[in-house]
């Protein structure tokens, strides 16, 4: 059966029954000192039960809070997936031999959002390069992006104007707390039939 907290009215209405009980002539009218008093008491249980409730809920992974939830999880060796940032590739230009450092920031110039490229990139006889470049952001928010870049700081002899290849892609959002649980109790549902989890 599930547990099921009194309400603060069921509470005082017991503690001033009990008052009664003890001492029939006692005054326990809403203005006398009996009622205050079994009031203030009467709070303190419900903020217990309140407590008491909320710790039955956590103690099941599909009711429980998302902070219990995902360290519920991880205890399990069910680590929530973090959120990734996207990628995507630059078509650069400028003088033969001119390089890109890892690490060189461009812009998107619709957005404004930064990416840092990866790895090197020298330009090549046909003053072209091509350099991956990874989101400042993570998320899903980034991907298919289209357009121009520009360089931060570009080196001499590279043009300050970039743009990707195609479209950025491969960014995700922070797994959502409705995955998770999916995750923890098919995990779950395995170690019953395996004896261990995973």
């Amino acid at each position: 059966m599930a547990f099921s907290a009194p309400a603060l009215e069921s509470i005082l209405a017991a503690i001033l029954r009990d008052i009664r009980n003890v001492q029939p002539e006692a005054d326990i009218g809403t203005d006398s000192d009996n009622y205050v008093r079994s009031a203030a008491v009467a709070a303190a249980i419900e903020g217990l039960y309140q407590k008491l409730a909320w710790v039955y809920r956590q103690i099941f992974p599909d009711t429980a809070d998302e902070e219990e939830l995902v360290h519920a999880a991880a205890i399990r060796g069910v680590l929530r997936k973090g959120a990734v940032a996207a990628t995507g590739t630059v078509a650069l230009k400028g003088a033969v031999g001119v390089e890109l450092l890892p690490g060189a920031t461009l812009t998107h110039v619709v957005t404004g959002e930064k990416f840092d490229a990866l790895a090197s990139a020298k330009i090549g006889t046909d003053g072209t390069a091509t350099v991956l470049v990874l989101a400042q952001t993570v998320g899903a928010q980034l991907n298919r992006l289209t357009g121009g870049l520009a360089l931060t700081s570009p080196p001499l002899g590279m043009d300050a104007a970039a743009s990707f290849v195609g479209e950025t892609a491969g960014g995700d959002d922070q797994e959502k707390t409705e995955s998770l649980l999916a995750r923890l109790l098919d995990c779950g549902f395995r170690s019953t039939v395996t004896g261990r989890f995973g």
